[in-house]
Protein backbone atom coordinates (compact mmCIF):
# COMPACT_ATOMS: atom_id res chain seq x y z
CA UNK A 1 0.00 0.00 0.00
CA UNK A 2 1.38 3.41 -0.92
CA UNK A 3 0.31 6.95 -0.06
CA UNK A 4 0.80 10.16 -1.98
CA UNK A 5 0.19 13.71 -0.83
CA UNK A 6 -1.73 16.06 -3.05
CA UNK A 7 0.65 19.00 -3.76
CA UNK A 8 -2.35 21.34 -3.69
CA UNK A 9 -3.41 20.26 -0.19
CA UNK A 10 -2.92 22.52 2.83
CA UNK A 11 -2.64 21.92 6.55
CA UNK A 12 -4.10 24.24 9.18
CA UNK A 13 -3.22 23.77 12.85
CA UNK A 14 -5.88 24.78 15.34
CA UNK A 15 -5.73 25.00 19.10
CA UNK A 16 -7.75 22.48 21.08
CA UNK A 17 -9.43 23.40 24.36
CA UNK A 18 -10.10 26.86 25.79
CA UNK A 19 -7.99 29.91 25.00
CA UNK A 20 -4.97 30.19 27.29
CA UNK A 21 -4.12 33.20 29.40
CA UNK A 22 -0.84 34.49 30.77
CA UNK A 23 2.47 35.40 29.17
CA UNK A 24 2.95 31.78 28.11
CA UNK A 25 0.18 32.29 25.52
CA UNK A 26 2.59 34.42 23.47
CA UNK A 27 3.28 33.80 20.60
CA UNK A 28 1.04 30.77 19.93
CA UNK A 29 -2.22 32.73 20.09
CA UNK A 30 -0.87 35.54 17.88
CA UNK A 31 0.58 33.67 14.96
CA UNK A 32 0.12 34.56 12.23
CA UNK A 33 -2.95 36.84 12.33
CA UNK A 34 -4.08 39.12 15.15
CA UNK A 35 -5.51 42.59 15.69
CA UNK A 36 -3.84 45.75 16.99
CA UNK A 37 -5.84 48.66 18.40
CA UNK A 38 -4.86 52.03 19.93
CA UNK A 39 -7.23 54.51 21.54
CA UNK A 40 -5.05 57.55 20.81
CA UNK A 41 -4.88 58.74 24.43
CA UNK A 42 -1.06 58.97 24.34
CA UNK A 43 1.49 59.74 21.59
CA UNK A 44 3.64 56.87 22.90
CA UNK A 45 1.02 54.23 22.18
CA UNK A 46 2.45 53.37 18.78
CA UNK A 47 5.79 52.64 20.44
CA UNK A 48 4.16 50.38 23.04
CA UNK A 49 2.25 48.52 20.32
CA UNK A 50 5.36 48.16 18.15
CA UNK A 51 7.41 46.81 21.06
CA UNK A 52 4.69 44.29 21.88
CA UNK A 53 4.42 43.10 18.27
CA UNK A 54 8.22 42.86 18.07
CA UNK A 55 8.21 40.67 21.17
CA UNK A 56 5.69 38.34 19.53
CA UNK A 57 7.72 38.25 16.31
CA UNK A 58 10.91 37.32 18.17
CA UNK A 59 9.24 34.16 19.48
CA UNK A 60 7.97 32.69 16.25
CA UNK A 61 9.42 31.85 12.86
CA UNK A 62 6.07 32.53 11.21
CA UNK A 63 5.58 35.80 9.36
CA UNK A 64 3.07 37.81 11.36
CA UNK A 65 0.05 39.54 9.85
CA UNK A 66 -1.19 42.11 12.39
CA UNK A 67 -4.17 44.21 11.31
CA UNK A 68 -4.89 47.63 12.80
CA UNK A 69 -8.50 48.26 13.83
CA UNK A 70 -10.32 50.51 16.28
CA UNK A 71 -10.58 49.52 19.94
CA UNK A 72 -14.23 48.47 19.80
CA UNK A 73 -13.61 46.20 16.82
CA UNK A 74 -10.64 44.59 18.60
CA UNK A 75 -12.66 44.15 21.80
CA UNK A 76 -15.60 42.47 20.05
CA UNK A 77 -13.59 40.26 17.66
CA UNK A 78 -12.94 36.55 17.97
CA UNK A 79 -9.28 36.93 17.00
CA UNK A 80 -6.29 37.46 19.28
CA UNK A 81 -5.71 41.16 19.91
CA UNK A 82 -3.10 43.60 21.19
CA UNK A 83 -4.97 46.56 22.69
CA UNK A 84 -3.23 49.71 23.90
CA UNK A 85 -5.81 51.89 25.64
CA UNK A 86 -6.36 53.62 28.94
CA UNK A 87 -8.68 52.09 31.52
CA UNK A 88 -11.51 54.54 30.81
CA UNK A 89 -11.61 53.37 27.17
CA UNK A 90 -11.38 49.69 28.11
CA UNK A 91 -14.23 50.13 30.58
CA UNK A 92 -16.53 51.09 27.69
CA UNK A 93 -15.82 47.84 25.84
CA UNK A 94 -16.92 44.26 26.46
CA UNK A 95 -13.39 43.18 27.46
CA UNK A 96 -12.90 42.37 31.15
CA UNK A 97 -9.20 42.23 32.02
CA UNK A 98 -7.84 40.95 35.36
CA UNK A 99 -7.16 44.55 36.48
CA UNK A 100 -9.35 47.48 35.55
CA UNK A 101 -10.69 50.63 37.18
CA UNK A 102 -10.15 54.32 36.74
CA UNK A 103 -7.86 56.81 38.44
CA UNK A 104 -6.80 55.57 41.86
CA UNK A 105 -9.74 53.13 42.12
CA UNK A 106 -8.30 49.85 40.83
CA UNK A 107 -10.57 46.84 40.39
CA UNK A 108 -9.31 43.25 40.45
CA UNK A 109 -11.62 40.92 38.54
CA UNK A 110 -12.33 38.29 41.19
CA UNK A 111 -15.66 36.86 42.25
CA UNK A 112 -15.37 39.09 45.31
CA UNK A 113 -15.10 42.20 43.09
CA UNK A 114 -12.07 43.34 45.05
CA UNK A 115 -11.26 47.03 44.82
CA UNK A 116 -8.22 48.94 46.09
CA UNK A 117 -7.19 52.59 46.12
CA UNK A 118 -3.73 53.10 44.61
CA UNK A 119 -2.70 56.73 44.60
CA UNK A 120 -1.78 58.16 41.18
CA UNK A 121 -2.99 55.06 39.32
CA UNK A 122 -1.51 51.81 38.07
CA UNK A 123 0.10 50.95 34.73
CA UNK A 124 -0.03 47.34 33.55
CA UNK A 125 0.63 44.85 30.79
CA UNK A 126 -1.93 42.04 30.96
CA UNK A 127 -2.18 38.83 28.93
CA UNK A 128 -5.47 37.09 29.62
CA UNK A 129 -7.97 34.66 28.16
CA UNK A 130 -11.09 36.31 26.77
CA UNK A 131 -13.31 33.26 27.34
CA UNK A 132 -16.52 34.53 25.69
CA UNK A 133 -14.62 34.97 22.40
CA UNK A 134 -12.23 32.01 22.80
CA UNK A 135 -9.12 34.11 22.23
CA UNK A 136 -6.20 35.69 24.09
CA UNK A 137 -5.76 39.44 24.57
CA UNK A 138 -2.63 41.45 25.34
CA UNK A 139 -3.67 44.69 27.02
CA UNK A 140 -1.30 47.59 27.67
CA UNK A 141 -3.17 50.03 29.87
CA UNK A 142 -3.06 52.53 32.70
CA UNK A 143 -5.55 53.85 35.23
CA UNK A 144 -3.56 57.08 35.44
CA UNK A 145 -0.81 58.72 33.39
CA UNK A 146 0.81 56.80 30.54
CA UNK A 147 4.22 57.38 32.14
CA UNK A 148 3.26 54.55 34.52
CA UNK A 149 3.62 52.06 31.65
CA UNK A 150 7.21 52.87 30.65
CA UNK A 151 8.91 51.04 33.58
CA UNK A 152 7.07 47.85 32.60
CA UNK A 153 8.75 47.56 29.21
CA UNK A 154 12.12 48.41 30.73
CA UNK A 155 11.60 45.66 33.30
CA UNK A 156 10.58 43.08 30.69
CA UNK A 157 13.47 44.03 28.39
CA UNK A 158 15.87 43.53 31.30
CA UNK A 159 14.81 39.94 31.96
CA UNK A 160 17.11 37.17 30.64
CA UNK A 161 14.51 35.89 28.18
CA UNK A 162 12.14 38.84 28.05
CA UNK A 163 8.50 37.77 28.09
CA UNK A 164 9.54 34.11 28.27
CA UNK A 165 10.90 34.80 31.77
CA UNK A 166 7.50 35.97 33.01
CA UNK A 167 5.00 33.84 34.91
CA UNK A 168 1.42 34.82 35.58
CA UNK A 169 -0.67 37.20 33.52
CA UNK A 170 0.05 40.72 34.78
CA UNK A 171 3.01 43.02 35.32
CA UNK A 172 2.07 46.29 37.00
CA UNK A 173 3.68 49.40 38.46
CA UNK A 174 2.50 52.41 40.43
CA UNK A 175 3.85 55.93 40.62
CA UNK A 176 7.11 54.78 42.28
CA UNK A 177 7.96 52.65 39.23
CA UNK A 178 8.32 49.43 41.24
CA UNK A 179 7.26 46.59 38.91
CA UNK A 180 5.35 43.64 40.36
CA UNK A 181 4.48 40.41 38.52
CA UNK A 182 1.09 38.96 39.41
CA UNK A 183 -1.03 35.93 38.58
CA UNK A 184 -4.68 36.90 38.85
CA UNK A 185 -7.66 34.82 37.80
CA UNK A 186 -11.27 35.78 37.28
CA UNK A 187 -12.62 32.96 39.39
CA UNK A 188 -11.36 30.19 41.63
CA UNK A 189 -12.92 26.81 40.82
CA UNK A 190 -13.17 24.18 43.61
CA UNK A 191 -11.70 20.73 42.95
CA UNK A 192 -14.06 18.15 41.36
CA UNK A 193 -16.26 16.37 43.89
CA UNK A 194 -16.17 19.14 46.48
CA UNK A 195 -19.51 20.38 47.78
CA UNK A 196 -20.69 23.68 46.35
CA UNK A 197 -20.50 25.12 49.86
CA UNK A 198 -16.71 25.01 49.57
CA UNK A 199 -16.76 27.39 46.60
CA UNK A 200 -16.71 30.43 48.90
CA UNK A 201 -13.58 29.08 50.61
CA UNK A 202 -11.69 28.78 47.32
CA UNK A 203 -12.84 32.24 46.23
CA UNK A 204 -11.60 33.63 49.52
CA UNK A 205 -8.22 31.99 48.98
CA UNK A 206 -7.95 33.56 45.53
CA UNK A 207 -8.97 36.96 46.86
CA UNK A 208 -6.43 36.63 49.68
CA UNK A 209 -3.61 36.00 47.21
CA UNK A 210 -4.59 39.07 45.21
CA UNK A 211 -4.84 41.20 48.37
CA UNK A 212 -1.36 40.09 49.44
CA UNK A 213 0.07 40.98 46.04
CA UNK A 214 -1.55 44.41 46.02
CA UNK A 215 -0.51 45.01 49.63
CA UNK A 216 3.10 44.26 48.69
CA UNK A 217 2.92 46.72 45.82
CA UNK A 218 1.39 49.37 48.08
CA UNK A 219 4.07 48.79 50.74
CA UNK A 220 6.84 49.28 48.20
CA UNK A 221 5.20 52.50 47.03
CA UNK A 222 4.94 53.85 50.59
CA UNK A 223 8.56 52.90 51.28
CA UNK A 224 9.72 54.86 48.22
CA UNK A 225 7.67 57.84 49.45
CA UNK A 226 9.49 57.67 52.77
CA UNK A 227 6.28 57.20 54.72
CA UNK A 228 5.21 54.36 57.00
CA UNK A 229 3.92 51.20 55.41
CA UNK A 230 0.15 50.69 55.55
CA UNK A 231 -0.99 48.80 58.64
CA UNK A 232 -1.92 45.15 58.24
CA UNK A 233 -5.50 44.16 58.93
CA UNK A 234 -6.79 40.78 59.96
CA UNK A 235 -10.31 39.44 59.70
Amino acid sequence: MTFQLDPASTLTMRRGGPAPGGFGAVPSEFSPEFLVALDGSSPNQLDYAARTVATIAQRTGTALAPRVVDVKAAADAGTGAVIVANSATVKLTSVRPPIGGDGSAVKVDLSSQLRADIADGLGSVQVFADRPRDRTVVLVTTTGAWSLVEPLFGYIDGLPDGWSSLDGNVVAAGAAGEVTALDLVGAVVPPPGEASANRAVWVAVGAGIAIMALALSAALWWRRRGGPAPANTES
